[in-house]
């Protein structure tokens, strides 16, 4: 029970903009407040038995440790994470369409993830294949920011693979870096030597390659990280990365 109302409470915070669940009188509340009333209303379903969520459902709900005191009459997640986790099983059952219109925009540039919503969504693609795939297609680098260890093997191969993709045709940049060390995979090596190998390639693309190698770890690349040191034909942030990889090996 506690479970499926903290996700309902998580979804309409973050999906609704909202900052703090607001239970006190309606009239005391802001336009950022998620009042009681839009929370309750409608039935939720644990173990396979649906229930009304009433007042009481919210209130004990927000009485438990995940919660903490915003303020007078106001409430909301002890910790970030844990509500973009929640709001993601929330919407989990929803078609790709109602995702897609949930989680993204369109500009001048295509369709992306909203930014707010960014952690959110990643976490979503960890259970939704087809909602993976869209990410993968129109905005790699906010699956990023999921728990990449959980992805398969051939899909961390995919999303390394689209990465690198975009940074050739410059359409992305590098400065997910922090999030690398979640993309190794058994074939990871082979993937990025020919990046490291090609001078041809721009910088951005080759730069990436070396961070991913350094964050995973991927010392099968010794030999062409030192190849790439030692030479006067690669640029010099190239080989600055390549030293830092060497150093860390």
């Amino acid at each position: 029970l506690f479970r499926s109302v903290a996700s309902r409470l998580a979804a309409l915070l973050l999906l609704g903009g909202k900052n703090a669940i607001h239970i006190g009188p309606i009239e005391e509340a802001t336009a950022s407040d998620l009042r009681l009333v839009e929370a309750c209303g409608r039935f939720e379903e644990t173990d396979g038995k649906a229930f009304s969520v009433d007042d009481r459902a919210i209130l004990d709900t927000v009485a438990t440790p995940v919660f903490t005191d915003r303020g007078l009459h106001r409430f909301g997640f002890d910790h970030q994470t844990m509500a973009e986790c929640l709001a993601a099983r929330h919407v989990q059952q929803m078609s790709l369409i109602q995702l897609r219109e949930i989680f993204c925009q369109r500009d001048v540039g295509g369709e992306s993830v909203v930014p707010q919503l960014a952690q959110t969504a990643a976490w979503l693609a960890e259970t939704r294949d087809d909602f993976f795939e869209h990410l993968l297609h129109i905005d790699p680098e906010t699956l990023l920011r999921s728990e990449t260890t959980e992805f398969t093997p051939n899909n961390k191969r995919r999303l390394v693979e689209r990465l690198l993709e975009r940074a050739r045709e410059e359409e992305a940049f590098d400065e997910f870096a922090n999030y690398y060390s979640g993309l190794k995979h058994p074939e990871l090596a082979s993937q990025l030597r020919p990046y490291i190998q090609d001078r041809s390639l721009n910088l951005v693309v080759r730069r990436i390659a070396l961070k991913i190698a350094l964050e995973c770890e991927a010392n099968e690349l010794f030999e062409d990280v030192l190849s790439l040191t030692s030479s006067r034909k690669d640029r010099s942030e190239e080989r600055r990365v390549g030293k830092e990889c060497r150093s860390r090996w």
